[in-house]
């Protein structure tokens, strides 16, 4: 969008901003796009744009399939946050691979990005976020579609998909993200966690950051060190109570702070995940916690990495 044009939707939004921030904090559970907040000393108007996911019937675990959006957002001039969001949660502990792919859904082709595996366990979240890093004008003009898979093993059975980009007709709408003028950033080592997995046996090294995005919400990022772990799987990650060394083996729910966004350990992810966890910057880094990345969710009870945060560790 060009900065005349920018500026005159600005000025003409703007008598109508008070009212839509408040039909979106009164409708927060019908907001599919996880940026959309009120307050911040730095708001801005940003462009978005919505793609429909069909279900697809099979004769997996999901007969059914799954229906639900793909939602993409500016964050700035160079990145796009990609919400993709399930219209109801399944009682599975299977985590889903999603996947833009190049042509249209009826044509297929290979994958074009990685985005964030939907992980089922993670008590209705029914989401996931993802960042890429091109404009989202680049993306409307992309000849692609998203595929929701059953899993990596069965990445032959989908559960959803649908058209975006060149193949789709929806137009991009206006949004506000209320960012802070000078975001913060802080990282922290996840150190590789030995176990009796045959996929997984001496963990995976790894680092998790989190970045300012509003006054009331952070920006996770989970990376594996060296890109994916190649486990062929997907590995839970939770943001949980306390130090890790001393809750080594803990799985129960009731110490998850926040379900992060899940590793895709297919041998050509990037072996990295994103989440908006609805808590701000210095709440997490005063919190006594720690990220724990688990070889699955039938077996949240062995670790493959985790490290400190917070109170509990001191910044990279």
């Amino acid at each position: 969008m060009s900065d005349p044009v920018r500026t005159l939707l600005t000025a003409l939004l703007t008598a109508t901003l008070l009212i839509s921030t408040v039909l979106m904090a009164a409708c927060a559970d019908d907001v599919v796009a996880p940026v959309q907040g009120v307050g911040g000393d730095a708001p801005v108007l940003l462009e978005q744009v919505t793609y429909s996911l069909n279900a697809v019937s099979s004769e997996g675990a999901l007969p059914q399939g799954l229906s639900g959006e793909v939602v993409f957002q500016e964050l700035d001039a160079s990145r796009m946050l990609v919400t993709v969001a399930i219209d109801d949660t399944v009682d599975t502990p299977l985590i889903h691979p999603v996947h833009i792919h190049e042509n249209d859904a009826d044509t297929g082709g290979p994958i074009a990005f990685f985005l964030g595996a939907l992980d089922n366990n993670a008590r209705g979240a029914a989401r996931s976020v993802h960042v890429i890093e091109k404009s989202l004008d680049s993306l409307l003009t992309f000849d692609g579609h998203v595929n929701i898979h059953e899993s990596n093993a069965t990445r032959d059975t989908l559960l959803a998909q649908g058209d975006i980009g060149a193949n789709d007709n929806a137009s991009p709408t206006l949004f506000q993200l209320n960012r802070v003028a000078e975001p913060r950033h802080a990282a922290y080592p996840l150190q590789a966690v030995p176990n009796s997995s045959t996929q997984a046996p001496e963990g995976f090294e790894g680092t998790v950051r989190f970045e300012e995005l509003t006054p009331s919400q952070t920006l996770v990022q989970v990376q594996v060190d060296g890109g994916s772990p190649a486990t062929g799987g997907a590995h839970p990650v939770h943001l949980r109570e306390g130090a890790a060394g001393e809750h080594a083996d803990d799985s129960a729910p009731e110490v998850v702070i926040a379900y992060l966004g899940a590793i895709d350990g297919a041998p050509e992810s990037l072996g990295t995940s994103w989440t908006v966890v609805n808590r701000s910057y210095d709440e997490l880094l005063d919190a006594d916690a720690h990220v724990r990345i688990h070889l699955n969710n039938e077996a949240l009870g062995t670790s493959v990495s985790a490290g400190d945060i917070g109170a509990n560790a001191v910044p990279m």
